[in-house]
């Protein structure tokens, strides 16, 4: 999508399904725009395997909170488009990558065969290369058509983080590392802080970077954003227990038969339900802090992630 095309995206704010709907749809076009390449050689079968992920559907919750985040600044939701298309593209490529037969090993993704499974193996593992390096080529050249290059930098040197051994990707390892182990709550919190927490948080601490957010704000946002990743891990390791394929769209019960540690294992059923509930309303209590702005979307956002069955 080009800048001009994707400044005239729709982003109606009537309700949460008509805004998640719009972000949806402007994300999609942007991201599959940007996949589009002139090569008539081999390279080709690449860019058809980074568009069957991301063609694979999914919600955008990253995506969708980034913007909600961005309105609790400023009224331009349409100006962090491209930072929240970054973000679903660093989402894409994970997922490709965990679903690899040396990591979580699924054929099915979102109702769909995954990448390796469609494209094989080695194919899998470059689409999931090349939409990490793409994430940063769209920042690097979107970003600064809208805000200062000092903010720019920050935002791109945080989400960095947030995907690299101090977020994302170093989550996911000591999540591997932990099949099998007798792992406590403490543990278990760490790794979710990062394979899960850290890229959640960014989606509200990188609006906040974008929009020069004082110290007190920033904190409020960090804070937010951690109170919701947990919340989705809690729902998401809750689903793997309980969900069916035909709803959650994937293998369930993995986690227990990989006996990696899940709050349903270190918990248990009921308490974990219970846990969601009180990380539910942690959320809406750190969300009045912005009062006073745009804040009812996110505020049923909340509420769709607690009680989400996909």
């Amino acid at each position: 999508m080009t800048s001009a095309t994707f400044r005239n995206a729709p982003l109606r704010l009537q309700d949460l399904e008509t805004f998640s709907n719009d972000v949806r749809i402007a994300i999609d076009q942007y991201i599959l725009e940007y996949l589009v390449f002139p090569c008539n050689d081999d390279r080709q079968t690449l860019t058809e395997s980074m568009v069957h992920s991301v063609r694979a559907g999914g919600k955008r919750i990253r995506p969708i909170l980034t913007l909600l985040a961005y309105l609790l600044l400023d009224a331009s939701p349409i100006k962090i488009i491209p930072m929240a298309a970054a973000i679903e593209m660093i989402h894409a490529y994970s997922l490709i990558h965990d679903d690899l037969p040396a990591m979580d090993n699924d054929a099915i993704r979102r109702g769909l065969p995954t990448c390796h499974i469609a494209f094989g193996e080695a194919t899998a593992i470059l689409a999931g290369d090349t939409l990490n390096t793409f994430a940063f080529e769209l920042l690097a050249k979107q970003l600064p058509l809208d805000f200062p290059a000092d903010r720019c930098l920050s935002a791109i040197a945080t989400f960095a983080e947030a995907c690299g051994i101090n977020g994302m990707a170093g989550g996911q390892m000591l999540d591997l590392s932990s099949e099998g182990k007798a792992l406590g709550a403490d543990h278990l919190r760490h790794i979710h802080s990062l394979k899960t927490g850290a890229l959640i948080r960014a989606c509200f601490t990188l609006p906040g970077i974008l929009t020069a957010a004082d110290q007190a704000t920033m904190t409020q946002l960090s804070a937010l954003g951690d109170a919701m990743g947990l919340l989705f891990q809690m729902v998401d390791d809750l689903l793997d227990e309980i969900g069916d394929y035909e709803t959650v769209g994937k293998a369930v019960k993995k986690d227990s038969q990989s006996q990696k540690i899940t709050y349903i294992s270190v918990y248990g059923m009921t308490e974990t339900q219970k846990k969601i509930e009180s990380q539910s309303e942690l959320s809406h209590d750190l969300l009045r802090h912005f009062e006073g702005r745009p804040s009812d979307l996110l505020r049923d956002m909340i509420a769709y992630l607690a009680k989400r069955s996909t």
